[in-house]
């Protein structure tokens, strides 16, 4: 299958469709995401103030800080791969379940790393030059995917998500550019419109996540049907 065959507005219609099939299950998952995660990031700044103002040391606020900055790592981790798993299900045609949130325990320090190691590549490539950094970010898109589905290794996963990505990296291009820009939008959203901005990300976050799911569904469908091709 040729890469121009996966359509940027095709996927994403199909995003937004499973989004409207349950919207309000979606946002009150990503707003659960967020609001545990605004828990812990203020209680990481607010807790040492109040500790120190207590009286006690400078290593003791230090120490407390450095361990809830490491609960929200674990937790932002968790749930991480619990919406992708939400999400995977969900092309699949099973309905989603809050509880899957914290799906799949035994990937957390799999998935951590390669997360970090995806990160790292796309960085390192962002510095070098900006295109080789997009170009790496096309090339190992599905990764997490890959290894939340298969539950695979993490080498393995970088391998398969290769695979799926060959001849459809112009495209996958496409998606980064309006990943970012959607990010970007999210942020800009936030600043300029308060409270108001958790029902703009509530609704955008999760039918990004969906389109981009949905993505790693067609690449699958498109190594299934053309084998040769991954």
């Amino acid at each position: 299958m040729q890469g121009d065959t996966i359509k940027v507005g095709r996927v994403f219609g199909e995003g937004l469709a499973y989004f409207l099939a349950r919207p309000w299950f979606w946002i009150g998952t990503i707003l659960l995401f967020g609001v545990i995660s605004t828990i812990i990031n203020m209680a990481s700044t607010i807790f040492p103030v109040l500790v120190l103002r207590s009286g006690w040391s400078a290593e003791m606020a230090y120490a407390l800080m450095s361990i809830l900055v490491l609960l929200n790592i674990f937790v932002a981790t968790r749930m991480g791969i619990g919406l992708g798993w939400m999400a995977i299900s969900t092309i699949h045609g099973e309905p989603a379940k809050v509880a899957d949130l914290f799906a799949k325990p035994q990937l957390f320090w799999r998935y951590l790393c390669t997360l970090i190691l995806f990160n790292v590549v796309v960085f390192v490539g962002l510095i070098v030059f900006v295109v080789p950094g997009i170009y790496l970010a096309a090339r190992f898109f599905p990764v997490t995917y890959v290894m939340i589905e298969r539950e695979t290794g993490i080498l393995e996963s970088f391998r398969h998500a290769q695979a799926l990505t060959e001849g459809h990296r112009v495209t996958l291009s496409a998606f980064t550019f309006l990943g970012v820009a959607i990010v970007a939008g999210m942020m800009q959203s936030v600043q300029l419109l308060g409270g108001f901005s958790l029902l703009v990300v509530g609704i955008a976050a999760p039918i990004t996540l969906l389109s981009y799911t949905a993505l790693y569904g067609a690449l699958k469908n498109a190594s299934s049907d053309h084998p040769a091709s991954a």
